[in-house]
């Protein structure tokens, strides 16, 4: 999708992976909903975090690390999952609500736990695992699995089995490599950004749920899904040219999918909309 110079987030996604900062990133995607959230302030603030608790990790290993992080953060500054519906409430998505609230969703809370361990050294990668966001941890010899939602507990291979049974409405699946593999900057941020636009659809928030599909494209541009939700969502503001673009671009990259006669039977009406028009 196309992108204005002078628009803030995609600025910051302009260049390679490694040059992406998340938390900066973040914070942008929650000024779209805090017009005035000083983003350098809770930059900072992360970073304060950060230099409180370095100085308690000299000399320590990696893994007496981690327990320091995660005491510091879980007991003493007091993050915490959202039990109570998270998905739902946008607060739990916003970095800064997030910082504010001691209060998350897993992919938030990983967010600051990436953010707050890198500076100590750590070897810290997200983890896109199906349905709950993990970090991987690489230590001599092993990676550990951390869950910050469930306050930095450590998983072996059996609580990874039991969470994507959960997952899976409690149906056993193996756990596949790829359920395992570090997550890009532009994966995370594009996984932070579907949660917002099904929120923003949930409450019909239409304008907002097209604003954070425009930038899931922008940051995954081959993925042929997004451009069928977006196609539907422009349908919703009565937007036909672009949601006809969207859903033929849908098409073009999936072939025949199992809802392509629903989306042809939409495209020709935005096609006779627009030919009405001419």
């Amino acid at each position: 999708m196309s992108a204005s110079d002078t628009d803030p987030f995609f600025a910051l996604t302009l260049g390679p992976d490694a040059q992406i900062d998340l938390v900066r990133c973040a914070l942008f995607i929650a000024r779209d909903a805090y017009p005035d959230l000083d983003v350098e302030g809770y930059v900072a603030r992360v970073g304060a975090m950060a230099a409180e608790l370095l100085p308690r990790c000299v000399d320590q290993t990696d893994l007496e690390r981690v327990h320091l992080l995660n005491r510091y953060l879980f007991e003493e500054q007091g993050f915490r999952g959202s039990a109570q519906e998270p998905y739902y409430d946008p607060r739990n998505s916003y970095l800064n609500e997030v910082l504010e609230r001691r209060l998350g969703i897993p992919i938030t809370l990983a967010l600051v736990y990436l953010a707050v361990g890198r500076q100590l050294g750590l070897d810290l990668e997200g983890v896109n695992f199906p349905g709950h966001f993990l970090v991987r941890c690489a230590l001599p010899g092993e990676q550990l699995f951390i869950d910050p939602f469930m306050e930095g507990r450590l998983l072996d291979t059996h609580d990874l089995e039991d969470l994507l049974r959960r997952v899976n409405r409690g149906e056993a699946m193996p756990i596949e490599e790829r359920f395992l593999q570090p997550a890009t900057p532009r994966q995370i941020l594009a996984r932070m950004l579907r949660n917002l636009k099904q929120i923003h659809i949930r409450q019909r928030r239409f304008a907002q749920a097209i604003r954070t599909g425009e930038q899931i494209l922008w940051l995954q541009p081959s993925e042929a899904e997004d451009y069928r939700d977006l196609g539907y969502l422009y349908y919703q503001v009565r937007d036909s040219r672009r949601s006809l673009e969207a859903l033929e671009q849908y098409l073009s990259r999936t072939g025949e999918p199992d809802d392509a006669g629903e989306v042809r039977s939409l495209i020709q009406d935005l096609a006779s909309r627009l030919g009405s028009l001419n």
